[in-house]
């Protein structure tokens, strides 16, 4: 069923403002958790981001910092140039900080010098955060070559790892793998550094403390001994330093830097640390408005974090936060704004709405917000400043109020049509008001959508421990509008609340029939405690459709832990309220009448959302032809649109279509029909045998036999005289690329249909879907097997078997459409058995998926 984008916002709000969670008992009740439907908090976005000029390593840069629903403070952007490898390389963060009213945006233009020791073909972008370093937009400025100074000292990143003093077996950590550290404790950072300047240098060390990360205030912290080091001409050397430390439990970046006396430039390095503690991280807040009359209530909305030291594997056990309360108070420009507000964190969800009575005047709010624990141990505080974006940096479009009065009389005109229209049905009138949402909310200048939203998760780590992590991610496009054809770029991340050091995430689009990825990371793991997560994507180029419209562009996340390395035999629950993705157990689900994407209740390893997170965008205007481009024989220009020619075309020197007068001046083999042919597309000559291009273009005179398949793949031919070489049945084998093989155990996907009447992609491999059921209810079993003697398929509670009521389960496809379980009671499993053909290794091929119960539960 279709959501108009309008309505899908306000049900994503309602959401977010009134969730509930449903508590989850894995299998055993040895773990409870509780996990939520993706909550979008934040809608900033970066868009019309673009280079407007370069003057050797430094750019001018222009783009919108624009914000959709909700009062958002503390926004924050920066330049990162990135390398081939999708290493970040070179970072600026620019100390201004935005606040953006909901439905306004910014116009920033911007200088940026490139560092001068950089040298070759990067990628730039734009990247935004809060101070809390929660990702909110990233837009790409494409490629840029820099030509820098030969005379600089590098330090190699690659080179660069922590330890902590005294660590048995001498352990290594990465510089973003955020090892917990205790207070006691010493952190270590060693790097080779490379002199490529022509004298010899004296390098004096620096440090920069931020809290959380880059983005984030700098921290004072007490200096530790620093000693210069001396590195000659063309040389190297590897030193070690001993990092500064925070006095306060939480995560930190620091930032190494180094200068001398001969000002030859040198490149910094950051190392990302948590101190150990109980402590937490507001990651965000936003108002529902920026002003407030005595007797309303301002809607806070908060996105918080644990315990930084409880990450994916620590080097300790996380340490537990009990009784976690918010503490509230807000002060406008007239004074205080009403009575301090507390309430209890449900430390099982990152998301929660926090009601405040407003008893005065409160315009420009200021937000104070601390949390403690049940002992009163401040675990985090901040406050978050709500002044209004000044008018003269708002788009152009003079500010919110003209769009609302446009609202008004568009609506008043409405309402008249719908009273005329009062004999009608329901619906005549839900779709006018419809429309005239439509019209209000696409007549306002920030109509760009970009959303920043989180999903908690529940994880059994391999070590031995389980608790809920929030996973975030962001997702954007580069424009609000799109001429027709024109290219789109998206963007997107994936990141944990906590520390993700082994977990990886991506992101995939379509968008006008394209689909793509947009991120997506790997673990690469170098040694014993040196792995980390990379992107190997963070955007990519879609064309936009070439008729005006309104559109719908599609993003599916996924999430994955380890099958070896680090984090190997992890599981997590995830939960959103649907079936969907896969994993390499066999337990897929696919529930299409749950929700948004999610997993029902198995413990799996790997997740991929079948059901897309949509944002709207507009094409408008008319096309205009640029280019041309020779295909199939017709001349077809950047619109779609075909010019027809009668005798082909060519691409060189430029596409033009050939002409009757067309004189053939030389000869191909075409491999495809295997004659030849002319410059002018006309077959030249028909060989009976096929035509060879060495060492000149000619037919050849006798058939060259070789051994080819045929269509059914059961006997070897000989390709000249059609002649059987060898029957590949008689040894139970088939035929591949001329030879008989064995026939392996296989699993061979198809298109299936789930209980909705809905399409979806099945692995082969024995699936329940859903996997996650209401007692009573019935559910179906896919399978697709190749290569094998026989199969069945029996479940714990007698299905497939003699005597049942489904009958018996013994062929080797389920059909497209499943077999429909009985009611499913109690947990029950369903266990698929093949048998190999005689002397195929292995003989046997056995796989097992799951389908639970939903347990009842009771809301609160």
């Amino acid at each position: 069923m279709y959501i108009h984008p309008i309505r899908a916002s306000i049900i994503i709000l309602s959401i977010f403002f009134a969730a509930t969670a449903i508590a989850f008992l894995t299998s055993g009740g040895s773990a409870h958790a509780q996990s939520t439907k993706p909550v979008v908090v934040a809608t900033v976005n970066i868009y019309d981001a673009k280079i407007t000029a370069q003057e050797g390593n430094t750019f001018s840069i222009s783009f919108d910092l624009s914000n959709r629903e909700g009062a958002q403070p503390d926004v924050r952007y920066a330049v990162e140039l990135v390398s081939a490898q999708q290493a970040v390389v070179a970072e600026q963060v620019y100390p201004d900080v935005v606040n953006l009213e909901s439905n306004s945006h910014v116009v920033k233009s911007i200088r940026y010098t490139a560092p001068a020791y950089l040298s070759g073909t990067y990628q730039m972008r734009l990247v935004s955060k809060n101070t809390s370093g929660l990702s909110l937009a990233r837009a790409s400025l494409g490629s840029v070559t820099l030509a820098g100074q030969s005379s600089y000292a590098e330090i190699i990143p690659s080179t660069c790892f922590l330890t902590v003093a005294g660590e048995a077996g001498d352990k290594k950590y990465t510089l973003e793998q955020g090892v917990d550290i205790a207070t006691s404790e010493t952190l270590n950072l060693t790097c080779t550094i490379k002199n490529h300047s022509r004298s010899a240098l004296t390098l004096t060390p620096s440090f920069e403390t931020f809290y959380r990360n880059v983005f984030g205030p700098q921290v004072e912290t007490p200096m530790p001994p620093v000693n210069a080091i001396s590195v000659g001409a063309g040389a190297g050397t590897t030193f070690t330093v001993v990092l500064p430390k925070a006095p306060v439990p939480q995560a930190y970046d620091a930032r190494l830097s180094f200068t001398n006396t001969s000002a030859v430039p040198v490149n910094s390095v950051i190392a990302h640390y948590v101190l150990r503690g109980t402590s937490a991280t507001i990651q965000n807040l936003t108002l529902d408005r920026t002003s407030y009359a005595a007797g309303d209530t301002a809607l806070i909305s908060l996105f918080w974090t644990g315990s930084a030291s409880n990450f994916f594997n620590a080097r300790t056990a996380p340490a537990a936060l009990s009784g976690v309360q918010a503490a509230v108070s807000i002060a406008g420009s007239a004074g205080s704004c009403g009575s301090d507000v507390t309430v209890t964190l449900d430390q099982q969800r990152s998301t929660q709405a926090i009601p405040f009575p407003v008893t005065g005047a409160c315009d420009s709010p200021n937000v104070s917000i601390r949390l403690a624990d049940s002992a009163g141990n401040v675990l985090a505080s901040s406050a978050f400043d709500f002044r209004n974006t000044a008018s003269s940096e708002k788009g152009n479009g003079g500010g919110t109020l003209i769009y609302a009065i446009i609202a008004v009389v568009v609506l008043a005109l409405l309402y008249v049509v719908w009273r005329m229209f009062a004999g009608k049905t329901a619906d005549t009138a839900t779709t006018l008001v419809l429309a005239g949402l439509c019209i209000v909310s696409f007549g306002l200048p920030s109509a760009a959508y970009a959303d920043t939203f989180t999903q908690d998760v529940y994880l059994v780590s391999s070590g031995g421990w389980a608790g809920n992590f929030t996973f975030t991610y962001d997702v954007n496009l580069n424009k609000a509008t799109y001429a027709p054809g024109e290219t789109m770029t998206a963007a997107g991340n994936v990141t944990m609340g906590n520390c993700g050091n082994s977990l990886t995430g991506s992101f995939t689009a379509t968008i006008n029939a394209q689909h793509k990825d947009v991120y997506r990371s790997i673990l690469r793991v170098l040694g014993q405690n040196n792995y980390h997560v990379e992107a190997t994507i963070s955007s990519n180029t879609f064309t936009a459709p070439m008729s005006p419209g309104t559109y719908i562009a599609q993003f599916f996340p996924e999430l994955h832990v380890p099958n070896a390395g680090p984090g190997a035999g992890s599981y997590f629950l995830i939960d959103t309220g649907t079936g969907g993705g896969g994993d390499e157990e066999g337990q897929d689900s696919q529930g299409a009448s749950m929700g948004w994407g999610g997993r029902g209740g198995n413990m799996v390893r790997d997740w991929v959302g079948t059901t897309p997170y949509e944002m709207p965008y507009t094409v408008s205007g008319v096309c205009t032809p640029t280019a041309i481009t020779c295909q199939g024989g017709n001349l077809v220009n950047n619109c779609g649109q075909t010019t027809s020619c009668q005798y082909g075309c060519t691409s060189t020197p430029t596409p033009q279509c050939n002409t009757s007068s067309c004189t053939p001046t030389s000869i191909t083999c075409n491999p495809s029909t295997g004659n030849l042919v002319n410059n002018c597309g006309q077959t030249a000559t028909t060989c009976p045998y096929g035509c060879t291009s060495t060492p000149t273009p000619r037919c050849n005179t006798t058939c060259q036999p070789h051994n080819v398949c045929n269509a059914d793949g059961t006997k070897v031919l000989n390709s000249c005289t059609g002649a059987v070489v060898r029957e590949c049945t008689t040894d139970r084998q088939k035929c591949v690329a001329g030879a008989c093989v064995d026939q392996s155990i296989e699993f061979e996907s198809f298109d299936g249909t789930n209980v909705a009447g809905g399409a979806f992609t099945a692995t082969g491999h024995l699936q329940v879907i859903p996997s996650l059921v209401k007692k009573g209810d019935t559910t179906r079993v896919y399978w697709n097997v190749t290569g094998a003697k026989n199969c069945t398929v029996a479940g714990s509670n007698g299905d497939g078997t003699q005597g049942s009521l489904t009958g018996v389960w013994n062929t080797k496809f389920s059909g497209a459409a499943g077999k429909t379980t009985s009611p499913i009671m109690v947990k029950t499993t369903y266990t698929l058995l093949c048998q190999a053909f005689p002397g195929i290794t292995p003989a046997m091929a056995e796989e097992s998926a799951i389908v639970n119960v939903l347990p009842s539960f009771q809301e609160l």
